[in-house]
């Protein structure tokens, strides 16, 4: 959304009022320890995947990893859909939990 555009006052109040009626004990803020676990992880998804460089994957791979082990530090099962970066996650670390699904009519992408 352009910064302009005539409804972008609106959407961000709906998007802040949204923020705002979550529960502060639904709030989970990922530490340093994972920001460094979850850097070494995306770049060895990085390399694993052979995808080209430069076109977002790298941040994609960091925030996958941000969610898989700030889940497995809470004791939480990740519902994904993203079959191809969490099967590779969920092998690089075992001890995370997650539940994949596919979609049906959803090309695959592995």
């Amino acid at each position: 959304m352009a910064p302009k555009h005539t409804s972008r006052k609106s959407v961000l109040g709906t998007i802040q009022a949204t923020i705002d009626d979550i529960p502060e004990h639904r709030l989970h803020a990922p530490d340093a320890a994972i920001w460094g676990q979850a850097g070494v992880i995306a770049g060895l998804l990085s390399r694993l995947s052979n995808l080209p460089k430069g076109e977002g994957h790298e941040r994609k791979f960091v925030n996958d990893a941000l969610v898989f082990l700030q889940a497995r530090q809470l004791g939480a099962t990740v519902l994904t859909g993203n079959i191809r970066d969490f099967a590779f996650l969920s092998q690089l670390v075992p001890a995370g939990r997650i539940t994949l699904y596919r979609s049906t009519g959803m090309p695959r992408s592995i």
